[in-house]
């Protein structure tokens, strides 16, 4: 089996969460191994679920949310292609 980015980014929840069958899970990380945009993602989502679960509160500044929103859309137009292009711009 082999299995592309957006494949991977799908399951990606399902794999941290091993509920992925082994068949497809060997795809998964096979596929890490060939794709750094991949292995950021997997990183980033880490690093998400690992601070939505840390007890300290992160204050974002006022506004924030909306800058970010339209940075984004600037970026990448198309909302679609939007949550993989804040991935991969925060990557850089």
């Amino acid at each position: 089996m082999v299995v592309n980015c957006e494949q991977v980014w799908q399951e990606i929840s399902n794999y941290l969460e091993g509920e992925v069958n082994p068949e497809l899970r060997a795809a998964i990380e096979a596929h890490f191994k060939e794709c750094k945009h991949c292995t950021a993602v997997l990183d980033g989502t880490k690093n998400v679920i690992h601070l939505y679960g840390d007890d300290r509160s992160l204050q974002l500044p006022v506004g924030f949310s909306a800058g970010w929103r339209r940075r984004l859309a600037e970026y990448a137009p198309n909302p679609r292609e939007r949550l993989w292009a804040g991935c991969w711009r925060w990557q850089r």
